[in-house]
């Protein structure tokens, strides 16, 4: 026995390297990266480890022109209806800054818009905000501009499959105001809103408050926290529903109501599980800006920034922009054709044709569009990974039978010295 213990410690350096060999041959099947998931652009999380993939490929902007379509309008508001596959639009102002009353819904399967506006509706408005909540399949409105200098406070709730408005204000809620946004977080299963603005009749001031609403118990709570991005309207705004985080780039601080002041380039990030925004520090970042819209394109995983304005600069924008939340980083896409440039226009993410549409906006000032485009994002094909190294049966049924060979020649030649020392 003790001979065999002998030999086998001695013979346990060739089988730990055949248990090597045959664990590098099946853990580099289970770890290799899949192409397929480079591909995608998408990010692999697992409980122990989290593998972050850079986004790689190009865009490209379609000019659908359905007909009809709403007129051309700014300050309008989008949101894709999930359940029912339609982008539904209500309102907005023409260059007057007269605004709508009008619900449409845009279907890009069959590229057709319909006027569904019921007979009851919310005011005419404009720099409202929606938000779709994918729990109880309605689409969320809630305050903007009555005329130029009266903004509400009132929440209303549309029913696509009956076609119905429904007015939801609540005694509790946030101030009235106009140029903020709103997403869905679909972690804690509610809506959040961050800034925008109120007009006092000569000044335009900035909110940065945060707040909550809650469908179920139709209640809205003020959830802001000690640490916030400025004063801030018209800003960029998205939900990263991979990592539970809301998104903010860009915006302006205020103005005079001729004059606006105060663009930024700031990217900020809230978790409302803990109510706490970030400040994140960013090497390259789109420059600083307002009107710029952002929505999430789940299937690759980034938020995606469209044109904007910043009148300190004079500079109006028309470029595309993605955010990649896991790896922190900006990356302007390489897009032809685009839209021309484009202020006070609305984005929705099409989940279902992996599209973004943006409806009408302005190309300068005041002059509006009447156009309905499409983005669609391509992924480049990655050089293939370097190959395998090549483990067929054959050698690993050699591997073992000479890990075997190894310990039976070492306990032979013990066995020998044994029998060498006992002659003597």
């Amino acid at each position: 026995m003790r001979i065999f213990s002998s030999s086998f410690r001695k013979g346990k350096p060739y089988l730990l390297i055949s248990l090597i060999w045959l664990g590098g041959y099946f853990g580099s099947s289970f770890f290799l990266l899949n192409p397929i998931l480079a591909l995608s652009g998408n990010d692999v999380h697992c409980k122990a480890f989290h593998i972050s993939f850079q986004i790689s490929g190009y865009g490209s902007w379609a000019n659908e022109g359905p007909t009809p379509m709403p007129s051309a309008r700014g300050y309008h508001a989008l949101a894709y209806d999930v359940e029912n596959d339609r982008t539904i639009l209500y309102a907005g102002a023409d260059q007057y800054y007269d605004t709508f009353q009008d619900t449409w819904s845009y279907d890009h399967n069959t590229n057709t818009w319909e006027n569904r506006t019921p007979t009851s509706s919310p005011p005419p408005l404009g720099a409202h905000a929606l938000a779709y909540d994918s729990k109880n399949e309605v689409v969320i409105l809630f305050g903007g501009d009555v005329d130029p200098f009266l903004s509400t406070a009132e929440t209303w709730v549309y029913d696509y499959d009956t076609n119905t408005w429904t007015n939801r204000t609540t005694s509790v809620a946030p101030p009235p105001r106009s140029g903020h946004s709103m997403v869905f977080d679909t972690q804690s299963e509610r809506i959040l809103l961050f800034g925008g603005q109120y007009w006092d009749g000569q000044f335009e001031y900035a909110y940065h408050d945060t707040w909550t609403y809650d469908y179920d118990t139709n209640q809205w709570t003020n959830v802001t926290p000690a640490i916030s991005p400025g004063n801030r309207m018209f800003y960029g705004m998205s939900y990263d529903e991979v990592f539970d985080r809301t998104v903010i780039f860009g915006g302006f601080s205020g103005g005079s109501g001729v004059t606006r002041t105060g663009f930024n380039d700031e990217t900020w990030v809230f978790d409302l599980e803990t109510a706490n925004w970030t400040e994140l520090t960013i090497t390259e970042a789109p420059g600083a800006r307002a009107y710029g819209k952002m929505v999430y394109h789940s299937a690759i995983g980034c938020s995606v920034l469209y044109g904007g304005w910043n009148e300190e600069t004079g500079q109006y924008y028309s470029d595309t922009w993605a955010y990649n939340y896991s790896t922190n980083t900006w990356t302007q896409l390489d897009v032809s054709p685009s839209p021309n440039i484009r202020l006070r226009h609305q984005l929705a993410y099409d989940n279902e044709s992996e599209r973004i549409v943006l409806f009408s906006g302005a190309s300068t000032g005041f002059s509006y569009q009447q156009a309905t485009w499409t983005f669609e994002f391509t992924p480049v094909q990655p050089p293939p990974p370097p190959p395998i190294p090549s483990f067929p049966i054959e050698s690993i049924l050699v591997g073992i039978i000479i890990g075997i060979l190894c310990v039976v020649i070492i306990r032979r030649k013990r066995q020998q010295q044994i029998n060498d020392t006992r002659e003597e």
